[in-house]
């Protein structure tokens, strides 16, 4: 690949596929959330969480800290 004045041109096709993969897209793909709640967290901290979660779920986790025993 040449570069031009930040201009980046392919040499070979599969390098140009490459190129297009990573270029600027109209809409952007959906991107998850990870959303991570701690042991010693308040509860207002917990709802808040709980709140975005479900503001956001299809496209979320919500991880929890699991009690050991």
């Amino acid at each position: 690949m040449t570069q031009l004045d930040g201009i980046v041109k392919p040499k070979t096709k599969r390098s140009k596929r490459f190129l297009e993969s990573r270029a600027p897209k109209l809409i952007e793909d959906v991107r998850s959330t990870m959303i991570m709640k701690g042991g010693n967290t308040s509860q207002t901290i917990t709802t808040a969480l709980k709140d975005i979660y479900s503001l956001k779920k299809p496209n979320a986790v919500l991880y929890k800290k699991k009690p050991v025993g």
